[in-house]
């Protein structure tokens, strides 16, 4: 078995600025000031909720309608189902990729 060294490891010290204990006090600037709202940043939020409603929607429509196409004409048979849902997997990929870059277009002209 390997000897270790381990009389020339010396422990280090932790930084007592980011040290904190639970009977501190919260009178610093740790998270106590509130964030600055900018013009950016409403732009931003407003953005982020849009395309996030707008997502919503598209991916559910995107994967429920071949899924029920693929249900209507299976007449009882299974793997015509399946290819429906693995048509509906597919089809929300497309759509999640096209609306990956709309998203990037559009924070580029923020």
């Amino acid at each position: 078995m390997a000897k270790t060294n381990q009389k020339n490891v010396k422990p280090k010290k932790a930084n007592p600025k980011l040290v904190r204990f639970e009977d501190d006090e919260f009178d610093d600037d740790w998270g106590s000031k509130p964030p600055v709202e900018t013009e950016k940043t409403r732009k931003l939020q407003s953005m982020f909720f849009f395309f996030l409603m707008d997502i919503s929607w598209k991916l559910a429509l995107s994967f429920l309608v071949p899924f029920f196409i693929a249900l209507a004409f299976s007449g009882g048979k299974t793997i015509i189902v399946v290819f429906g849902i693995v048509a509906g997997i597919a089809f929300s990929s497309l759509t999640i990729a096209l609306e990956v870059k709309k998203i990037n277009k559009a924070l580029e002209n923020v």
